[in-house]
């Protein structure tokens, strides 16, 4: 194996790690909410008489503690700052909204719908399918490079003695 095969393998896996590790933490499960005990959990109990003798209370007049283990409430949302309290934007905003107006541009031109076509669905119905610019640029360039080099050349492809 040549070093420039064993150098595109390393980097290969190195990428392939950092992608996989990558995946794997947006995949991770929020964190679930710590369970507090109730100050009546952590209060040592007399000798087991009061413990050992049921709520006189019915359920309908039980406190919520006495029916449920107590359980942390989920965190408020944090308030929306208002415009006074917002930070200035970012260098990588002003870059996103600068390049923004020439993206949105380009998405029109290249995305521009040059014919319909229609397409009859299993049920019946038909519905039109765009055929948009750079689909119609792409093949052009495909099938002029492909007969300017004289289509693939196979034979190179094979291992050298």
């Amino acid at each position: 194996m040549t070093s420039q095969a064993k150098t595109f393998l390393a980097l290969a896996a190195i990428s392939l790690m950092a992608l996989t590790s990558t995946v794997q933490a947006e995949e991770t499960p929020a964190a679930v909410p710590a369970v507090e005990a109730a100050p009546s959990d952590l209060a040592p109990s007399d000798a087991g008489a009061a413990a050992a003798e049921p709520s006189e209370a019915s359920p309908s007049e039980a406190a919520p503690s006495d029916l449920a283990p107590s359980v942390a409430a989920p965190p408020a949302p944090a308030p929306e700052p208002s415009p006074a309290e917002e930070a200035p934007p970012s260098i990588a905003d002003e870059i996103d909204a600068a390049f923004g107006v020439i993206v949105g541009a380009m998405a029109s031109v290249l995305f521009f719908s040059v014919g319909t076509f229609s397409k009859i669905l299993p049920d019946g119905t038909t519905t039109g399918i765009a055929l948009p610019l750079i689909v119609v640029w792409l093949l052009f360039g495909a099938l002029f490079f492909t007969f300017f080099h004289r289509f693939l050349k196979l034979g190179l492809l094979r291992a050298q003695k």
